[in-house]
């Protein structure tokens, strides 16, 4: 082989060679950028979950103690009539709409398990949360039940059928107690669940840019 042609295969391979190197170079850049800008994407689906459930966990935070001050005494209101076997009026219209704590970001947040916007220690405390907000609408379910048995004790029942109404409606009375009383643990512990996942999900915000 003559020396021109060493020289021109030399020169055509370090051509070639570096129009492979702008191309990778072009590749690598191109991939860098998508995946800078999916990471962007994920980190802003990420805050915008974080953030709704921030806001809509506050909002049960705001509204737990009342009802919980509220139940407690409604509680306790309901024991001293059934210890001297008066039948609760609110026996007989008390309902529960639900939900009475609508969280439609913490049924959502649960969907993405295993993902990178909501961690195993998140999720734990989440499910944790959505578990006992069920039990407490479970408790609901049976005080509407209840009172959806009761009979009134009507003027024109004889005197046994009436004993026998009246002694049903205090066992209802005792199990709408009952569930009064599941309710109301289910709230209290509840209102402990939604602070410790509000310090999760603060401790999970971005630093603040200073200014």
């Amino acid at each position: 082989m003559t020396l021109t042609k060493k020289k021109k295969r030399g020169s055509y391979f370090w051509r070639l060679l570096g129009e492979l190197i702008v191309v990778f170079a072009g590749v690598f850049m191109a991939f860098m950028i998508n995946s800078y800008r999916e990471d962007q994407l994920l980190e802003q689906e990420k805050q915008k979950v974080l953030n709704g459930l921030l806001v809509e966990l506050r909002s049960a935070q705001e509204v737990l103690p009342k009802q919980i001050k509220w139940q407690a005494h409604f509680c306790d209101s309901l024991k001293s009539r059934i210890d001297r076997e008066i039948i609760p009026g609110e026996l007989s219209s008390y309902r529960f709409l639900q939900p009475q704590y609508p969280m439609h970001l913490l049924d959502y947040s649960l969907t993405l398990k295993g993902s990178e916007i909501i961690d195993q220690e998140l999720f734990i405390a989440l499910s944790g949360l959505s578990s006992n907000a069920q039990r407490m609408r479970h408790a609901e379910e049976l005080i509407n039940e209840v009172s959806l048995a009761y009979r009134p004790v009507t003027s024109g029942l004889l005197p046994e059928e009436a004993y026998q109404r009246g002694s049903e409606n205090l066992y209802l009375a005792r199990r709408f107690y009952e569930f009064s009383v599941d309710r109301l643990n289910n709230m209290r512990l509840l209102e402990k669940q939604v602070a410790e996942v509000i310090a999760l999900l603060e401790a999970r915000k971005p630093p603040a840019e200073e200014g």
